[in-house]
């Protein structure tokens, strides 16, 4: 039955990306016209800039390149052009990678003319002599339109892979030098592999994504992150329950975590059944210790997925299937201590139609809690032995 019912869902989410298809190239060749009126560039030599725009997962799957790049431009500025969000984890972890940092705050720079005109002006400014672009993925409005105002004579970026050919024509018109598409490899290797075709090998780059945070060591303590960007990723408040029920009868002891955005929900929760609620409180740090001393890690597909496989904490990931080669299929890549756990409907679909997945919010009701547990117990016997089955 509910293979059909979600028939509705997927036609509706298509529609919605076929329209999107048709207007976003009119909005970028208006943002061209703004840029074509800037200033002259006037490039400095040497002068170099990365752009890495999305979100705080994709910055710890690609972060540990980042020393490879220090070290292949040593002696010419390096320019950060980053998002806001994870400034702050720049800031403490990374700064030494880049001589200067501009951040971007997305939502401003998406919707405020004013802001976007004046951002385009600073980077036209700053006189950059080559530009990358190492994400796999280029918004048309971000990454492509920063790299026009730069007015860098050398562009270099991968050959872009949305499912529309015309966006990607557009994109890729941009760069002067064009990598070729990489498919079907987990984003942390193809980030190594980009790395390497700006540097050449780099026999320091980790063979798995690591993150030099440590917290106070609780092994019977199991975080549970119950944020998630989109509604389809999320997982329902009453498996949430159910699920910290089981881990406090097994003798663990769950924390709920998340951002500002799950705060609602992580009041439904802890209103339910006694659990420590950390949701929306501490730094983006802070977070990243208190995933570090914990015994294992639950998410949904975001940033704490992986965080946890960065810590090298035990990591349970609750997936909707979306893109999930290149970001969730940890154990596909032969990178261990994570069990991820799909939906029925990306599970039952077949190779062709899962290269463009489309789920929907009720998919996820087909990843029990019982199976969530036992997946639990399943890797922690498996990876540490400082935690036992509590049965």
């Amino acid at each position: 039955m509910h293979k059909l019912s979600r028939i509705p869902a997927v036609l509706l989410r298509r529609f919605s990306e076929a329209k999107l298809a048709r207007k976003l190239p009119q909005q970028r060749a208006l943002w061209e016209s703004d840029i074509a009126a800037l200033p002259p560039a006037c490039p400095l030599d040497g002068t170099v800039a990365l752009v890495r725009l999305d979100d705080i997962g994709d910055y710890l799957l690609w972060r540990n390149c980042l020393p490879a790049y220090r070290a292949f431009f040593a002696g010419r500025p390096l320019i950060l052009i980053g998002n806001k969000v994870w400034q702050p984890l720049f800031e403490t972890l990374d700064a030494a990678c880049a001589d200067r940092f501009i951040p971007l705050d997305k939502g401003r720079y998406l919707n405020d003319a004013a802001y976007r005109n004046a951002f385009w002006a600073g980077i036209r400014a700053a006189g950059i002599e080559q530009i990358i672009c190492p994400s796999r993925t280029r918004p048309l409005l971000l990454d492509d339109c920063i790299a026009l105002a730069s007015g860098a004579p050398v562009r270099i970026a991968v050959q872009n892979n949305f499912p529309f050919a015309s966006w990607n024509r557009i994109s890729d018109a941009v760069y002067t030098r064009l990598l070729p598409g990489q498919e079907g490899t987990h984003e942390f290797y193809f980030n190594r592999w980009f790395t390497e075709c700006i540097t050449g090998p780099v026999t320091s780059l980790p063979a798995r994504m690591s993150l030099p945070v440590a917290g106070e060591p609780q092994p019977r303590r199991i975080v549970c992150f119950i944020g998630a960007s989109a509604k389809s990723k999320r997982w329902p408040a009453g498996y949430w329950i159910a699920l910290v029920r089981l881990l406090s009868q097994a003798g663990f002891e769950p924390v709920l975590s998340g951002g500002p955005a799950e705060s609602e929900l992580a009041a439904t929760i802890s209103a339910a059944v006694p659990v420590t609620n950390l949701t929306a409180t501490g730094s983006l740090i802070q977070t990243l210790e208190l995933i570090a001393g914990s015994g294992a890690l639950i998410t949904g597909d975001t940033m704490a997925a992986h965080a946890g496989v960065g810590l090298s904490v035990p990591t349970i990931i609750i997936a909707n299937g979306v893109n999930a080669a290149r970001f969730v299929a940890y154990g596909e890549a032969g990178i261990q201590g994570v069990s991820t756990l799909y939906t029925e409907a990306y599970r039952n679909a077949s190779p062709a139609r899962r290269k463009r997945f489309t789920a929907v919010t009720k998919d996820m009701l087909s990843i029990r809690p019982e199976q969530v547990m036992q997946a639990l117990l399943s890797l922690l016997t498996h990876t540490r032995s400082d935690v036992q089955d509590p049965a």
